[in-house]
């Protein structure tokens, strides 16, 4: 199977042409290209992909070519977490080889964490008013299907806020300090560049302050997310391990 979500093909002498706005193609698997692949049977057969504000972040290649030459044109504000579009998302605000950071990859919930690098980084003529929730996306447009706030479908009524993590970069350990009126249970996680947990662990908050020291010194180097999850309150923040 090629094309997770879109296989654009074109036949003969005709011109298949696609357009993706404000898309987020998200943890689609395909044979090849797990987001898009494209197909052109002949010279004469033109398959061309348009893309704006749109993000890329699949298991697997985001973009594959079955056959031909077809075209990739970028509009600007796109991200791929991978190399595969890397000669194509060329134009302003395009990222490759970047982390969207989605609240919860795994269980396809592709809204965006404090700290995404999609946040403010579209491009605005061209792009829909409300984002595919319905909220409305005020000044610069976020990259994706979801712009960013303070409700995620986490859970219901999830709030989504910052958390300092220290030291940052680190190379043994990360730090955490909290103080609100939660009672209950705490579920903290650190996530890998790819959304993958590394890491869980579970507490018992009993008191307004919480505060845990946890060891990443078995973590090879690189990006991480550390995401706090007490009842409705999800708190994350980016590290580095050295």
């Amino acid at each position: 199977m090629s094309g997770g979500v879109i296989s654009n093909n074109a036949t003969g002498v005709k011109t298949s042409s696609i357009k993706a706005v404000n898309c987020t193609f998200g943890s689609n698997e395909a044979d090849l290209g797990g987001g898009i692949a494209q197909w052109e049977e002949s010279d004469s057969a033109s398959a061309i992909l348009t893309l704006q504000n749109c993000v890329f972040s699949n298991p697997g290649n985001n973009y594959a070519i079955e056959f031909g030459t077809p075209e990739v044109v970028s509009l600007g504000g796109n991200l791929s977490s991978d190399a595969t579009l890397l000669l194509s998302l060329t134009g302003p605000k395009d990222l490759n080889l970047a982390n969207p950071l989605f609240v919860d990859f795994l269980n396809y919930d592709f809204h965006l964490l404090p700290g995404s690098l999609c946040i403010d980084g579209g491009i605005a003529a061209g792009a829909p008013a409300t984002d595919i929730d319905g909220k409305t996306r005020e000044g610069a447009p976020d990259k994706g299907a979801y712009e960013w706030g303070t409700t995620a479908t986490h859970s219901p009524n999830s709030i989504v806020l910052p958390i300092e993590v220290t030291p940052n970069p680190t190379t043994d350990f990360v730090q955490m300090q909290l103080e609100n009126d939660w009672m209950g249970a705490v579920t903290l996680q650190v996530i890998n560049a790819i959304g993958v947990p590394v890491q869980t662990l579970n507490f018992e908050k009993t008191s307004a302050l919480w505060q845990t020291r946890t060891s990443v010194s078995d973590l090879p180097a690189g990006a991480y997310f550390v995401r706090v999850q007490m009842g409705n309150r999800l708190y994350s923040a980016a590290v580095v391990k050295q």
